[in-house]
């Protein structure tokens, strides 16, 4: 079974998550970028995964955000999204590696975030829940729940989002159905991160 903690933050994605495909838009209107440096779609993110022996494992793919807000409720929600494949699709995530930074606020400015399982301070917008899911459709099976961290974003435009991380978890490891193995990891990592409407227009989110 999973820990409370990762029951919680998996919870915690899903019920934001539900906002995103809602009503989804740019936060701050058009483009800010500076028309010398285009947001090109450069979109990529690399991780160092570490376990306690200090053996590293290297987790890389796209990135890409996106923007919603309820339309019932009004509540903001910011996603970022980390895959191992640029076919952006939702069988294609269980397949392989996929990966949720979720915000209860809208797209943050450059500066410095926690992420956290706390639930409060999820709920009140001020830090990220995040989890890393990999080949959940077979029978072996890894669930990275992040307990702690931050991520530092140093570019936030309307199209284009950039940063680095730095986090602690447990890596749960599932095979042939039994109870998972554990093991506790830190993750540190940059992402280069277009807006999804970059990519596939605005009508992907609606």
């Amino acid at each position: 079974m999973y820990s409370p903690l990762l029951r919680s933050s998996l919870c915690a994605l899903l019920a934001s998550l539900v906002l995103l495909p809602l009503a989804a838009c740019d936060s701050g209107g058009g483009s800010d970028a500076d028309p010398d440096d285009p947001p090109a779609l450069e979109n990529t993110f690399s991780f160092t995964v570490t376990d306690a022996d200090g053996a590293p494992r290297s987790l890389d793919g796209f990135a890409y955000f996106a923007t919603g807000t309820d339309p019932e409720t009004s509540v903001e929600g910011f996603v970022l999204y980390f895959i191992d494949d640029e076919d952006f699709s939702q069988n294609r995530a269980a397949d392989g590696l996929f990966g949720l930074a979720v915000r209860k606020s809208g797209r943050p400015g450059t500066g410095s975030y926690a992420v956290s399982t706390a639930d409060d301070d999820f709920d009140s917008g001020s830090t990220f829940a995040m989890v890393l899911y990999e080949n959940v459709s077979s029978s072996s099976a890894t669930v990275y729940e992040i307990l702690e961290g931050t991520i530092d974003v140093s570019r936030s435009e309307s199209d284009r989002l950039d940063g680095t991380l730095s986090l602690s978890g447990t890596a749960f490891e599932f095979s042939d159905g039994g109870e998972p193995a554990e093991r506790a990891v830190t993750i540190e990592g940059a992402f280069r991160s277009p807006g999804v409407g970059a990519f596939f227009g605005t009508g992907f989110l609606q």
